[in-house]
């Protein structure tokens, strides 16, 4: 079908929708644009090869065999280390289901995940290169590298797309509290043309590309999915097994992963077959988390669900207002 017949089809589909109005029927004919352009370019659009190292293989590695090593990364600073996961907890966050099933190898994560919560909500602000890779709707997206600034009071986040090459440059703002809990984007290449756009983080648009809105992403969400993920296993007595990796060396962070496996092909009834978070030995923060679907046949390799990447972070940083306003001079809104 060519692409003249595909813009007619659209447009009588879209003529019968009441709810479509031109400001949308122009964005879709100009993003049909965009991705034409892009398909025609002779431009490679993967990650440089600084980013691809920082990524999870598509397989997860065997036992004792080491990890793929993300980018290297700046000396870290702006709050102390913690004691490490074996030591004793001193009280919870949420209901205590670890009480329920004591036994359960998730139990001494959990504990571990409740007590530091409030230490990584604390942290005020920070900067990073958030390396992501997501599959959505059961297909793998391209990995891509985003400029980030985070506020957790109130919760602010700013993101620029540094990779792929077709999407360099866009850039979000969101502030809880501000334009009506939408997010502010501006687009690239013939995208630009629209100027700054208000977009509700969940809808259609804002997802494009993206498996969660902006407002789940940080160091805090890690924590609160690692905690979700636990208790529900927990509560149900899933079967799981968990090993340790001491000294696993994510760039130049020394960390240890935690990977819980469900042995079971049940797809459907957990979030995953294969997880692992990394935590940084020295702060006792998660910079890395990855997981993986079971494979569609046996002999195939497990399948990518995510793998988010926190590279290069500054804590503490003190940013104000002006780091996320549409008027920063810096930005391009």
């Amino acid at each position: 079908m060519s692409i003249f017949h595909l813009l007619y089809n659209c447009k009588r589909y879209f003529s019968r929708n009441q709810e479509w109005n031109s400001f949308y029927s122009t964005l879709f004919v100009l993003t049909i644009l965009s991705q034409i352009t892009i398909f025609s370019s002779a431009q490679t659009n993967g990650l440089p090869q600084s980013y691809n190292d920082g990524q999870s293989p598509k397989a997860p590695p065997q036992q004792n065999q080491g990890y793929v090593t993300a980018p290297s990364q700046q000396p870290y600073a702006g709050i102390s280390p913690q004691s490490p996961i074996s030591q004793p907890t001193l009280g919870v966050t949420s209901v205590d289901v670890t009480t329920l099933n004591p036994n359960h190898p998730l139990v001494p994560i959990i504990k571990w995940a409740q007590r530091e919560r409030p230490r990584i909500r604390s942290i005020k602000d920070y900067t990073c290169t958030l390396v992501k890779q997501e599959s959505v709707n059961g297909k793998e997206l391209d990995p891509c590298a985003l400029s980030m600034k985070i506020r957790n009071e109130p919760f602010s986040v700013y993101a620029k797309y540094l990779e792929p090459t077709k999407k360099a440059g866009t850039e979000a703002i969101f502030v809880a509290g501000q334009n009506k809990g939408k997010l502010w984007a501006k687009g690239v290449g013939i995208l630009s043309i629209l100027g700054t756009q208000s977009l509700a983080p969940d809808g259609k648009y804002a997802m494009d590309g993206n498996k969660y809105p902006i407002t789940e992403v940080g160091l805090a969400r890690l924590v609160d999915l690692l905690i979700e993920v636990g208790e529900g296993d927990v509560k149900n007595n899933y079967e799981c097994k968990v090993q340790y990796y001491e000294k696993v060396a994510i760039g130049q962070r020394n960390c240890t992963c935690i990977e819980v496996i469900h042995p079971k092909p049940t797809p459907g009834k957990f979030p995953f077959y294969i997880a692992r978070i990394f935590i940084d030995n020295e702060l006792q923060l998660p910079i890395k988390y990855e997981s993986y679907d079971w494979p569609k046949k046996p002999e195939e390799k497990p399948q990518l669900l995510e793998v988010y990447l926190y590279h290069d972070l500054k804590l503490n940083v003190g940013l104000t207002d002006k780091d996320f306003d549409i008027k920063n001079s810096d930005y391009h809104f």
